[in-house]
């Protein structure tokens, strides 16, 4: 080999393409990080063209059939893997290291997900698959080869190129991937798509980082360098030469044997070689011919494709050509066929008309006759039968009327115990089988939708067949009008022919039954004979005991007289001694409280070992409380039930008096002994409630007007005469809505029709103003704070009116908004809300109430008098 010539760069250029291939030197401080990403993209895109040129050049000494890989072949892997990792920054993460900035697994990921073709799909499953693999660097040159075996590698680098946005979250600004000149490179990998690559990758070694020093003699020949006086062009460290103007000297390839080395190091002092000798024209003409044996086999396949289309569309056209005119003749024939029938049913009918005929006139004259006879003796039985049925009927009348009278007082108390329980059952087999609907109709609606798009897909499909087969149906179409008009007069004749028969079966039968009725009535007539004379001996009987029932009836009636006029005047004695006796018993326990207050003692602990109230020991888990409001030692159950008196600066503890003790049963009662087991565990807020419930409470029962005026009367005029103990309940939400129901609800039960129903609403009114300032309505479940925002609604205030629909509309979408919400408890609500907005529209027509007007002794309003009249709400009074 001739001496070598040396091959020498500017310095910038040294040091500039040190940095494309080398990661161990430093960038100059004095230049900025994006001139050196364009220096360095200009740089290996002249180095990739000059890899190519000589991968080609070598390829047709192997008459382009590469099966391992060969130095140009490395060098181009090498390259292009420089090319990929130019300006990348790896995926962003909270810590992003070095190993993420050289994994190019993401770039392939991309890839596949933008890829239409399912190839890709099947190298990335591949490659994944390789037990010889574990670094996601091996990885990615294993998917390299794979691609450019599939002559799909350009393709796959235009589609990641062409992912600009998406691409920015990997790549800087100024890379390579991101600049214009990427396109080059995919024109570039175009033309590696002439060579056939074989690679076998079990055997090469792709986790370890290839080293290799890539000796530029092998491409380039020494060239004159420009004077250091002339003023360079283009950026410092940048080859300065076009690589079109470069001296091709790749045939040096081959005899290259330098080793492998971690990073691509261009030498200061390049070693160059002696050139070959250029290729000969054999070599040429061998190239050309393969490109044109290609491109040749490209067009052969094309036109064997479009072959097979049409000539399967064809076999298509004949079968159907063959069908139709199978199905023509066919109808052809049918039709003659209908014709000659149509012949023959004609001259049948005509037959059968003329001995229809001659029949149904002798069968009129015999009719008329039976008719005549058969109405004479029916009219003389009618009246017979009338008479007696009439005189029947009024004495079983008498007779069950007074039967009846001792079995429903006896039955209706039965009745309606069983009718509750059987409601209570409904509900409960309602609810089951609500909840089974409830699935079955999800699960149907999963099958509609699928098949809905099942029935689209087919209906796009009839679509496509009916424009094919429009065509055809006019021909046929043609053919079955003919037919059915021979169908219609067929049609007409077999009509006529049916009603000729059934008016023959008709008058027989109508014959054979007015015979059969005659005898029959015959036979009711003698039964009837019978039967009236046994009734006639029934009668004188009952005649007897409806003498004695009237006897027995006045005396009873005389006796009740006496005891409901007894039973009121003893019943107003009571009132007006219970009202003298509450009165005095009020004043009663002011002077008890006021004397135990004054000479209340401390009892000391020594002497107590039991609690003052439930009587329990005490111990180390029951602890002793001391009472400052009298003294007494209490457990820790007795001394929670405590209130915040307004009178007092600091909290004061209060045992179970008459004010806790009448706030428990009024929400035991009202809401359930279930619902309210204990004050200080309430309901959860998303609990239902029973519907009996509700229809007791806004329903008119005058049994349950009278429990509660047995049960809280008494206590209702009690919280009236002690304002500063109601008002202390605000501390505490759960006794604020007991005494905001017995001073807005049970008025209007225990005074229903009376003015004094509606004197408590102001009171409530306060109370729950006061309790929503203090933020204790949200303490409450949801159905509870329906009975706090009600004094607002039965307000004749427009601005309490629109202060209630505004408080039940937030309630209803609390409710529907909590992520535990009930479905019950929202359907509740939402009828809440129409009761406060038609509370609301009243007030807005009439400013006041027109039910209340009588009750009040207010005048009506002609325009609420109308109102009342058509049916206008009363809402109970």
């Amino acid at each position: 080999m001739s001496e070598k010539k040396r091959f020498s760069l500017p310095d910038g250029a040294r040091s500039l393409t040190n940095k494309v291939f080398s990661s161990n030197t430093k960038s100059n401080a004095n230049e900025s990080n994006s001139d050196i990403l364009i220096i360095e993209r200009k740089n290996l895109l002249c180095v990739f063209k000059l890899v190519i040129k000589d991968l080609l050049n070598s390829s047709l000494k192997h008459e382009r059939i590469l099966e391992k890989e060969s130095f140009p072949l490395r060098h181009f892997f090498i390259v292009f893997e420089h090319i990929l990792l130019h300006g990348y920054n790896g995926k962003k993460s909270i810590i992003n290291t070095s190993a993420n900035r050289k994994d190019l697994w993401p770039i392939i990921e991309l890839i596949t997900r933008e890829s239409t073709d399912t190839q890709i799909l099947d190298i990335s499953t591949s490659t994944k698959e390789m037990t010889n693999i574990r670094t996601s660097l091996g990885r990615v040159r294993a998917w390299l080869r794979l691609a450019i075996m599939q002559k799909h590698l350009a393709d796959y680098f235009k589609i990641l190129i062409e992912q600009k946005e998406e691409l920015k979250d990997f790549y800087d600004q100024e890379s390579l991937i991101l600049s214009e000149e990427s396109a080059i490179i995919t024109g570039l990998l175009v033309g590696l798509n002439v060579l056939d690559f074989n690679f076998c990758l079990k055997e090469t070694v792709l986790d370890q980082p290839v080293e290799t020093s890539i000796d530029y003699s092998l491409y380039l020949r020494e060239r004159r360098m420009l004077s250091s006086t002339t003023k360079n062009a283009h950026p410092p460290g940048a080859i300065q030469e076009s690589i079109d103007e470069l001296d091709d000297c790749s045939s040096l390839s081959s005899m290259s044997s330098s080793p492998a080395v971690g990073t691509i190091v261009p030498n200061d002092n390049i070693s160059s070689g002696e050139g070959n000798e250029p290729d000969n024209s054999y070599e040429q003409r061998l190239a050309n011919v393969l490109d044109q044996k290609h491109y040749v086999e490209e067009i052969n396949r094309k036109l064997e494709r479009t072959v097979t289309s049409l000539q399967e569309r064809l076999n298509t056209l004949e079968q159907t050509n063959k069908s139709l005119i199978e199905d023509n003749v066919a109808k052809k024939t049918r039709v003659d066929q209908l014709e000659e029938q149509v012949g023959k049913l004609t001259a049948e009918k005509e037959q059968l008309t003329s001995t229809y005929q001659r029949k149904i006139e002798t069968l009129n004259a015999d009719i008329e006759v039976e008719r005549e006879t058969y109405q004479k003796s029916r009219t003389g039985f009618d009246s017979i039968y009338n008479q007696l049925q009439k005189k029947y009927e009024d004495e079983h009348e008498s007779k069950q009327r007074i039967e009846s009278v001792y079995q429903t007082q006896v039955s209706q108390n039965n009745e309606f115990m069983e009718s509750t329980k059987v409601m209570e059952e409904d509900i409960k087999i309602k609810t089951t089988l609500y909840d089974r609907v409830k699935e079955d109709h999800d699960r149907l609606a999963e099958q509609l939708q699928t098949e809905k798009a099942e029935h689209e897909k087919k209906e796009h499909q009839l679509q496509r067949m009916e424009k094919e087969n429009q065509m055809l149906r006019q021909t046929i179409n043609e053919l079955e009008m003919s037919i059915e008009q021979a169908n219609k007069s067929k049609q007409a004749l077999a009509d006529r022919n049916e009603k000729l028969d059934s008016e023959k079966t008709s008058l027989e039968t109508d014959l054979h039954v007015e015979r059969e009725c005659h005898q029959r009535l015959q036979n009711a007539l003698n039964k009837e004979k019978e039967k009236v004379s046994t009734l006639q001996f029934d009668i004188h009987e009952l005649n007897l005991t409806k003498q004695e029932y009237d006897a027995f009836k006045k005396e009873t009636a005389i006796k009740q007289s006496d005891y409901e006029r007894k039973f009121q005047e003893q019943d107003r004695t009571i009132e007006e001694l219970a009202l003298k006796l509450q009165a005095s018993i009020t004043r009663e326990h002011e002077f008890i409280e006021k004397d135990g207050l004054r000479s209340s003692t401390w009892v000391r602990d020594e002497d107590v070992k039991d609690c003052y109230q439930c009587k329990k020991e005490f111990n180390t888990i029951r602890r002793k409380h001391h009472c400052r409001s009298c003294g007494q030692i209490f457990c820790e159950s007795c001394v929670s039930t405590k209130l915040t008196l307004a009178s007092s600066s600091k909290p004061v503890r209060m045992l179970t008096s008459r004010v806790t003790d009448f706030c428990q049963r009024v929400l035991k009662f009202w809401f359930s002994n279930e619902r309210w087991m204990s004050l200080d565990h309430p309901p959860d807020k998303n609990t239902p409630i029973s519907g009996t419930v509700i229809m007791r409470w806004f329903g008119v029962s005058k049994e349950f007007d009278q429990q509660i005026r047995d049960n809280f009367q008494e206590d209702l005029v009690y919280l009236v005469n002690n304002h500063e103990q109601v008002s202390a309940t605000v501390h505490h939400p759960v006794y604020a809505l007991a005494c905001v129901i017995a001073f807005d609800q049970f008025p209007r039960n225990i005074y229903r029709g009376d003015a004094r129903a509606f004197s408590f609403d102001d009171k409530a009114k306060a109370l729950s103003e006061s309790l929503i300032a203090h933020q204790g309505d949200k303490r409450l479940p949801y159905i509870e704070r329906a009975f706090i925002y009600l004094p607002f609604e039965h307000s004749e205030n427009l601005d309490d009116q629109n202060r209630a629909v505004e408080y039940f509309r937030s309630l209803y979408g609390e409710a529907c908004d909590d992520p535990c919400s009930n479905e019950h408890v929202c359907n509740y609500l939402k009828e809440f809300i129409k009761a406060a907005e038609q509370h609301r529209d009243i007030i807005k027509q009439f400013g006041r109430f027109p039910h209340r007007n009588i009750v009040l002794q207010r005048q009506s309003l002609e325009s609420e008098e109308i109102y009342l009249s058509d049916g206008g709400a009363r809402f109970g009074q």
